[in-house]
């Protein structure tokens, strides 16, 4: 079964038996135009996330959350590598949570660390920073369900799987 070359012409002589009003230049612009889309859809660029560049400013509100300067914050692409472990925000809220903790700052150190969660189930120094939080605010038995939690997604011999191991006793 020969396949028929379909040609411009083709199309708009089909066009007007069927009586439909078309010339050539218009179905020309149409047939590039569909190029064009065709090729915009099928390149892709990445996925496109908001993060926080180097320059980031953090800045403290009267209630005691922490925030970014939305100024400083671009759209940047995510290698396709890049684990969300490694994402700044979720370093920083680590960082941020632990300090809140030693500071005895309790529920501040909870709700960052909830922050870094809702970004990264699957990071088990948050759930350290939230159990410690938790043991530290009195409330021992979410201390234990926290750590066996993160158990699950810490390396068994690190330093973070230690520590889980400890407070999950």
């Amino acid at each position: 079964m020969d396949k028929k070359r379909v040609s411009c012409t083709d199309i708009s002589t089909y066009c007007f038996l069927k009586g439909y009003p078309i010339n050539a230049t218009v179905l020309k612009i149409v047939t590039v135009m569909l190029l064009l889309v065709v090729a915009a859809c099928s390149s892709t660029t990445g996925p496109v996330v908001i993060r926080e560049s180097s320059s980031h400013v953090m800045t403290s509100k009267d209630d005691g959350s922490v925030g970014v300067d939305s100024k400083s914050a671009r759209l940047q692409p995510v290698a396709p590598n890049r684990t969300l472990a490694t994402i700044p925000v979720v370093e920083k809220l680590i960082v941020q949570s632990n300090f809140e903790t030693r500071n005895k700052n309790y529920e501040q150190a909870i709700n960052l660390a909830e922050r870094g969660l809702r970004i990264n189930r699957k990071e088990p120094r948050l759930y350290l920073a939230l159990s410690k939080a938790c043991k530290g605010g009195g409330n021992r038995q979410q201390s234990v369900y926290f750590a066996r939690q993160g158990l699950r997604y810490a390396k068994r011999g690190s330093d973070v799987y230690r520590s889980l191991t400890a407070l999950s006793k």
